[in-house]
């Protein structure tokens, strides 16, 4: 499967206007007297939910006694959002605006109507974007907005690129691959995949010249029920998780691991386990790592094949990766297959 669109949550994600917004709403707790204050950091605590649910969080009670808290606060929160707007994270316009011209590229979030608009103004992505929505706009979840445009805009394989667990629940609730960016606001609950850069991003949603055939690269969706084919990932760049780091032992029979092993993540092979591979060319111990697959070792007296994932550009000849799978593919008789 190929992706055909990258769909972009705002704050987090793409910006942080968290302190603009703090001042805002400590302007209008000044204005109704109301003896609280907010950070930024509160602000970043609860982003991702509607706005309705932020004051709650934050400011629990304090509408019954103001009822217009709501209207107070979302007026100055705007005023100071439109006069200071949010920061950028490191190369979010750049990487927008690349992907723009390889896929359709879009925006959802909880945010609050004149927000999302304030962000087009800022950001000037407007003309680049296949569509947008937001909770202060549609009414809607996160998870009925993503479904929805899925449908409107017939869309295969879509990723969502999102920062909190909220993103992530989400993007599975609509049936949606997500993919984590680490400099967001959350962590993670479950194994999606995880970029701690944009040019992360773009390399694991490229593919670089010199590949050949489509410039978009295969991306399986999380929680996939489908058998995973471990030939269709040659080529291709895949986020490995790692349960044996290098130097770690076997649990059951006590041999060392010469590399990093692990396996792609809510993808389903036919020993019913998920998808194994052998991380080559690193050195140290790793969690994870985003590599591009360059073979597959196919085991001929056992029904489960190994992917063998390297450092983007390394070039490993059959024999370095027999010597340095040979730990464990001793056992087993197999072959490298390359396509």
């Amino acid at each position: 499967m190929v992706t055909d669109a990258v769909v972009f949550d705002i704050d987090g994600t793409l910006w942080n206007a968290s302190s603009a917004s703090a001042r805002g709403w400590n302007l209008g707790l000044a204005q109704l007297g109301a003896q609280a204050e907010v950070t930024a950091g509160q602000i970043a605590m609860v982003a991702g939910s509607p706005y309705e649910k932020c004051v709650e969080a934050l400011l629990p009670g304090m509408r019954v006694r103001h009822p217009d808290l709501l209207e107070v606060l979302s007026d100055c929160e705007r005023a100071s959002v439109e006069r200071d707007g949010g920061k950028f994270y490191d190369g979010a316009l750049e990487a927008v605006s690349r992907l723009a011209r390889e896929f359709d590229v879009f925006l959802v979030s909880n945010c609050q109507d004149w927000y999302l608009e304030l962000f087009l103004g800022f950001s000037g992505l407007g003309p680049l974007l296949s569509g947008v929505d937001c909770h202060g706009r549609s009414g809607l979840p996160k998870s009925e907005m993503l479904s929805q445009m899925k449908r409107a805009h017939s869309l295969a394989a879509p990723v969502y690129v999102g920062d909190t667990a909220g993103d992530e629940a989400a993007a599975r609730m609509a049936g949606i691959t997500h993919i984590h960016v680490s400099w967001g606001f959350g962590q993670p609950e479950g194994n999606p995949m995880i970029v701690n850069s944009f040019a992360e991003l773009l390399a694991l949603l490229e593919r670089q010249e010199g590949d050949g055939g489509s410039s978009r690269a295969p991306v399986r969706p999380t929680g996939s029920s489908e058998l995973a084919t471990a030939t269709d990932y040659i080529g291709s760049l895949v986020e490995i998780r790692v349960d044996r780091p290098l130097g770690s032992l076997h649990p059951d029979f006590g041999f060392e691991y010469a590399i990093n092993y692990g396996f792609v993540p809510a993808t389903s092979s036919p020993d019913s386990e998920e998808l194994d591979a052998y991380v080559l060319g690193v050195s140290e111990p790793v969690e994870r790592f985003v590599g591009r697959c360059v073979a597959v070792i196919h085991r001929l007296n056992d029904d489960d094949d190994r992917l063998v994932i390297v450092p983007d550009g390394l070039q490993l000849s059959d024999a370095d990766i027999r010597q340095m799978t040979h730990f464990q593919e001793q056992h087993f008789t197999s072959t490298i297959l390359r396509a």
